[in-house]
């Protein structure tokens, strides 16, 4: 399956999108081009294809910084509910820009401290088997 590329950019407050159905991003990266020379704010975010943290951005983070591997960026996810047509999404930590959650089993691979805590909170949630003795 190949991969697909969306173009966020902000325009009178509310956030915009399109769609780029190519494995590479040439079109997508093109079209931000021309955003960011109007000064627009852009973000190029893949669709479906979850990128871990390369070298090169490894050591930037800033504190309370989680990495989206679909933003392939630093962000700091914040709480909220998506408003679908037919219905509202329970409140989680999201990407401010991808609306990902942290409940994607990509954002928690790549982000130890979101696997450590899941992994003390389920520990704290199994009952323990009592021993006859």
């Amino acid at each position: 399956m190949d991969n697909s590329w969306k173009v966020f950019w902000w325009e009178e407050g509310r956030k915009k999108f399109r769609r780029f159905n190519q494995h590479k991003p040439t079109e997508a990266v093109a079209f931000a081009k021309d955003l960011k020379k109007k000064g627009i704010e852009v973000a190029v975010v893949s669709g479906r294809k979850a990128y871990r943290i390369p070298e090169s951005k490894k050591f930037n983070r800033e504190p309370g910084m989680l990495w989206c591997p679909y933003c392939v960026e630093w962000r700091r996810f914040k709480e909220f509910a998506l408003k679908k047509e037919n219905y509202v999404t329970g409140a989680d930590f999201r990407c401010p820009v991808c609306t990902i959650s942290t409940a994607d089993y990509f954002v928690r691979k790549y982000n130890e401290e979101i696997r450590e805590a899941a992994s003390l909170l389920y520990q704290e949630a199994k009952p323990r088997r009592k021993r006859d003795g």
